[in-house]
């Protein structure tokens, strides 16, 4: 994975709208605050923060919206959450969903919707997960690159 695409998404904020709102911050360790948010939303297991946004990287892809919609009918058998994921200075924002689905499953879904990577939950830490072979960043979560920790972001450091 190209490393000015990793710090990309290494320095994404997870906004949540709807009933409960607030925001995680991935370029931070997960805290308190952020561990009551995701309790509050009843994310209670491991979950995906998918999107359908920007196949394949290109930024504002005609079809966005179409995408998304799509995306929100994938037959979920549980509650999805709305979450939008922001760059720090909110220039940059992709609706996604944040649902508690196996990993293996929102791979499958990234894939099917042209995603290059999702993020993970693992209920520890948040990780970067590629979706395909086009990036270094594949399998499963263990082999994911972890955000939020001290040593990711004084690697990624200039």
């Amino acid at each position: 994975m190209h490393e000015s695409k990793l710090r990309t998404y290494a320095s994404t904020v997870l906004e949540f709208a709807g009933r409960v709102q607030g925001e995680v911050d991935l370029r931070r360790p997960i805290g308190p605050r952020e561990r009551d948010l995701i309790s509050e939303l009843g994310l209670d297991s491991p979950f995906a923060v998918l999107t359908a946004y920007n196949p394949h990287g290109e930024n504002e892809h005609p079809r966005n919206q179409e995408r998304q919609e799509k995306l929100g009918h994938c037959g979920w058998r549980r509650s999805t959450f709305l979450v939008d994921g922001c760059s720090p200075d909110r220039l940059h924002r992709e609706p996604s969903v944040a649902v508690c689905i196996p990993e293996h499953r929102a791979r499958t879904i990234a894939l099917q919707f042209q995603q290059d990577a999702f993020f993970w939950f693992d209920g520890d830490s948040f990780h970067l997960v590629g979706a395909g072979n086009r990036w270094a960043v594949c399998g499963s979560p263990s082999e994911a690159v972890r955000l939020g920790s001290t040593m990711w972001h004084s690697a990624l450091q200039v």
